[in-house]
């Protein structure tokens, strides 16, 4: 058996003195000092991802993207479940604009942070953000392939109807024909751009309190749903009774309804827009 190696446990003690050093600059608001402390902290000890991820963090609050998926990467290949490096690296993703490689990114965090509902909560808000932004880029993309496609077939059209008057069709008869064919033009294009078009949300996929999509919904014997963060949070600071009915209620009581989550989770993948 080898002796412990006392260098690295010297190693290790002074990369955790200048870690504890960040966290004070970091709450501070000292992030480019906190930066520092924690990439001395790196030099000591490069195996340990904990300053990694928290100069991530670092970068995150400067907005200095590059640098946050350059330490997300890095602390990734030596731990591919720190959900705060998916989560952080998938927010740069999303303020540069790279909404599909995002959404993966912040899908894998949420799924790794289940049980932490602090930032699941965090996560999912992005993960929504993420998924708004990248229907609004494909429903811009999809409404200039319809106008394309609208332009076409008009042009289609008044070809079509110059050779008809060519061989002799009268006038009235012509324009018969072609209202005819643009209005079932626009019936297609109208049902093709139905998925593009924002409506409401359906209450059974609401929060009583928030009116905000369910994540996790949680019902109650009277059976009306509340998002789990935000019952709990009213348990805590209002007190153990229904918030609509008033009516006492144990949050034992409260049980998560999976089939109400599957349901909500599959209305807003078919209407990308109630992100």
């Amino acid at each position: 058996m080898e002796p412990p190696d006392k260098n690295a446990d010297e190693q290790r003690k002074r990369a955790e003195e200048r870690k504890e050093c960040g966290n004070r600059m970091y709450q501070k608001q000292k992030f480019s000092a906190a930066i520092e402390a924690y990439t001395e902290a790196i030099t000591f000890c490069p195996t340990w991802t904990v300053p990694l991820v928290n100069r991530a963090l670092c970068h995150k609050k400067k907005r200095d993207w590059a640098a946050v998926i350059m330490d997300s990467e890095q602390a990734l290949r030596m731990d591919p479940d720190l959900f705060k490096a998916h989560f952080f690296w998938g927010v740069a993703l999303l303020e540069t604009d790279r909404c599909e490689e995002a959404i993966r990114r912040l899908e894998k965090a949420l799924q790794l942070a289940h049980d932490r509902e602090a930032a699941a909560e965090d996560i999912w808000r992005q993960l929504a953000r993420a998924k708004y932004k990248q229907w609004c880029v494909d429903s811009t993309e999809r409404q200039e392939r319809r106008d394309k496609m609208r332009a076409n077939a008009l042009n289609d059209l008044a070809l079509r109807a110059n050779h008809l008057r060519q061989t002799g069709v009268d006038e009235a008869t012509i324009n018969a024909q072609i209202k005819e064919q643009e209005g079932l033009l626009e019936e297609v294009l109208k049902e093709a751009s139905a998925r593009d078009i924002k409506g409401e949300i359906p209450s059974a996929f609401t929060c009583n309190l928030t009116m905000e999509p369910f994540r996790d919904p949680m019902t109650t014997p009277a059976g009306l749903s509340y998002e789990r963060s935000y019952l709990q949070e009213h348990f805590n600071k209002v007190g153990h009774f229904d918030p609509v009915t008033r009516q006492p209620l144990n949050p034992k009581q409260c049980l998560l309804n999976k089939g109400l989550r599957q349901a909500t989770q599959e209305y807003l993948n078919e209407h990308a827009w109630a992100w």
